[in-house]
């Protein structure tokens, strides 16, 4: 076992502990007081421990807001408003810059407009003078600055005082005396601008230009706020030890309520703290038992596997069914507090039964009965019940069709937990009023399960991209459509791709590979040459024909195309996706060499992509196994004369050529596995192509 697998299984034995641990919490505080406001006490209550007494959240929300409005609000002067309208006026001066004559009056105006300001004219003519236009900009540069730096508030405003933050510090209750309202500060420029034919212009730019710069300072009237919020306790006080709550015959109010509440709350705190070690220890054990389970499945595991590939991503799968099944059966026993006969047991032997096949359904379905009958500590009956009810899915799996299977599943599984039923309610010597009981729960439990089986399973097999024994066999069915019309439209092809399926399935059982898949693969490799089944050879022997009244790269296109339009057939005829991974890989990105020749014959302008497969190269085994297959199976019969050493040679030139193009460099297969790919693929091809003796023809 690897150490990535170990430390998942202990990852998955610990969020089982944990949800067990939350969804079945030790009850630590079961004493009920039920009063309300304005009700007469009819006991004496005391307490028995000391605790403090916590406000009710109505109560803490309320004292937090009118702490809050307490609170007021903070100004700042905005640097980013000062400096913008001080930018302003020099843009505005910009303008009349070297426009001295009066013709340019208008042009002045124009642009101003344009600009978003609005002068009178004779403002335009004052300042179109350079003398006016200076000495206006350095009185305005200065006086602007001066009233921004003192502060301009909005009319708006009208307490006598607001709190402002001036070069980084707060001055609370600063009077708004000592600052300008927007009326205020232009009449502070205007009055000190000696020129009175230039004051009209110095106004015309003021009112473009002036803007109140005290705003709110949001960020540090949150923080405020926020402080105020916080300093407000949580607590009222404290009651000690043996202090009366509230007296026989006394009416209850708030208070009472809410020293009730926290004595309990505390009583339950404290109960905890005593429980730590219990649950603790508790916790432990259930992690040990959980782990030393799942331990256990997954080194039974690979001699229950058979051919399947237990690959990281099956492993992972089996993992989550477990924490799964795990959440369910907490949830439904603990936290809706429903009969555990509910928990949908065979809808997980059905799916591992789909997904990987009847061994591991056989281990997975003992091992979910230990785990959830832990879970429900140790309620053993029913998991018991419907775990083997659950095993008549196994008994059944091979022996009726596809389409009727889901229904004879149901069916059997529910009759098989009937009988089984019948004979422990009889053993227990149970009422009929609970047999029946248990017949409905575990029925209901069986086809909630066949519901989640027929929604989830295929999307979890497109989704992990896991490929079931169950739908490799349907597709190797002779009345396929794909096969049916591949065997009349494109005969060749199809023969081709069975013999190619023949060396595929026996090269893959020599290296461990997926035998069913390869064969599968094989079988559909070539789909996309349905798309024009005349332009191959094997095909149409008047191919070449064809082919000599195109231009070598329209040969090339069409024969490159045949990848792409197989993989949108078979997206079309929803093919696994592994089988569409064979089909886009099993050319890699090898050169249309015959094609490629042919244009290089003819001096023709062509680009190498051209000629070349789309790919990728081979990612799997199986699609490497493919591509070796394919090459060797179409060079076998243009051989003139096969032998043993042959065919050793072909096997070992197409495999080294593979190697010398790269085309091999993502596959995982290793140089002993291509001896061995070799090896099995020899015999299966002396067989096929081996010269046949010649029988003597009868007088």
């Amino acid at each position: 076992m690897t150490r990535k697998k170990l430390y998942l299984i202990i990852i998955t034995a610990a969020l089982i502990t944990i949800a067990q641990m939350l969804m079945n919490p030790y009850r630590t505080w079961n004493r009920s007081i039920n009063l309300n406001v304005g009700q007469i006490a009819e006991q004496e209550i005391i307490s028995t421990i000391e605790f403090n007494v916590y406000k009710s959240e109505e109560n803490l929300s309320r004292e937090r807001k009118n702490a809050e409005d307490k609170i007021e609000d903070i100004y700042t002067i905005s640097d980013i408003i000062t400096y913008s309208a001080i930018e302003k006026l020099n843009i505005l001066i910009k303008h009349f810059e070297n426009n001295g004559e009066e013709q340019n009056g208008q042009e002045i105006n124009k642009t101003l407009i344009q600009q978003g300001y609005k002068m009178k004219e004779s403002s335009i003519m004052y300042l179109m003078k350079p003398e006016n236009l200076n000495r206006v900009y350095s009185y305005l540069n200065e006086k602007l600055a001066s009233v921004l730096d003192i502060g301009i508030y909005p009319e708006s405003y009208n307490a006598p005082s607001i709190n402002v933050k001036r070069n980084g510090v707060v001055e609370e209750k600063y009077s708004l005396s000592k600052l300008l309202t927007f009326d205020e500060a232009r009449d502070r420029i205007l009055d000190r601008y000696s020129d009175s034919k230039g004051k009209n212009a110095v106004a015309d730019i003021i009112d473009n230009i002036l803007v109140v710069n005290i705003i709110l300072d949001r960020e540090n009237t949150e923080k405020l706020k926020q402080i105020a919020r916080t300093d407000i306790g949580i607590t009222a006080g404290k009651v000690l030890k043996n202090e009366t709550i509230i007296r026989k015959g006394e009416r209850v109010n708030e208070g009472h309520l809410q020293k009730l509440a926290s004595m309990q709350r505390a009583m339950k705190t404290q109960h905890l703290e005593q429980n730590n070690r219990r649950v603790i220890t508790s916790a432990s054990g259930t992690f040990i038992f959980i782990f030393l389970i799942l331990l256990i499945f997954f080194n039974l595991l690979k001699y229950y596997s058979g051919t399947i590939e237990m690959t990281e991503r099956r492993i992972n799968l089996l993992l989550i069914f477990f924490l799964f099944e795990s959440l369910i059966s907490l949830s439904i026993h603990n936290i809706f507090e429903l009969p555990s006969l509910l928990i949908p047991v065979s809808f997980f032997t059905f799916a591992m039964m789909k997904l990987y096949n009847r061994q591991i359904s056989f281990l997975f379905t003992i091992t979910q009965l230990v785990l959830v009958s832990l879970l429900l500590n140790w309620n053993f009956i029913s998991p018991m019940l419907l775990s083997l009810a659950s095993l008549a899915i196994l008994l059944l799996s091979y022996h009726v069709s596809l389409n009727i299977r889901y229904l004879t599943f149901t069916f059997s599984v529910i009759v098989l937990y009937i009988l089984l039923t019948l004979g422990l309610s009889l053993n227990q010597v149970l009422p009929l009023g609970d047999f029946f009981q248990r017949v409905l729960l575990g029925s209901a439990s069986i086809l909630i399960s066949t519901i989640f089986a027929v929604l989830f399973i295929p999307y979890l097999e497109k989704l992990l991209r896991l490929v079931t024994r169950e739908t490799l066999m349907e597709l190797l069915d002779v009345e396929n459509p794909l096969l049916r019309r591949m065997s009349r439209e494109m005969p060749g092809t199809y023969h081709h791709s069975l013999v190619v399926g023949n060396l595929s399935e026996s090269a893959s059982e020599a290296i461990g590979a997926d035998h069913l898949l390869a064969r599968v693969g094989s079988y559909f490799h070539d789909l996309g040459k349905l798309a024009n089944p005349r332009i191959y050879i094997e095909n149409n022997a008047e191919a070449n024909e064809v082919h000599d009244n195109m231009l070598a790269t329209q040969s090339a296109q069409l024969i490159r195309g045949h990848i792409l339009e197989g993989v949108r057939l078979a997206r079309l005829a929803r093919l696994p996706e592994p089988v569409i991974d064979i089909i886009r890989q099993h050319h890699g990105t090898s050169k249309i060499r015959y094609f490629l020749n042919k244009a290089q014959e003819n001096h023709l302008d062509y680009d190498a992509e051209e000629f070349e497969y789309p790919g990728p190269k081979p990612q799997t085994q199986e699609a490497t196994i493919i591509m070796i297959a394919d090459i060797v199976e179409s060079h076998s019969k243009s051989l003139t004369e096969i032998n043993s050493q042959i065919l050793d040679q072909l096997l070992d030139e197409t495999i080294n050529k593979l190697i010398k193009d790269g085309q091999l460099n993502q596959a995982p297969v290793t140089i002993s596995d291509l001896h061995k790919i070799a090896n099995a693929m020899h015999p299966i091809l002396l067989g096929v192509y081996s010269t046949r003796i010649e029988y003597p023809e009868d007088d």
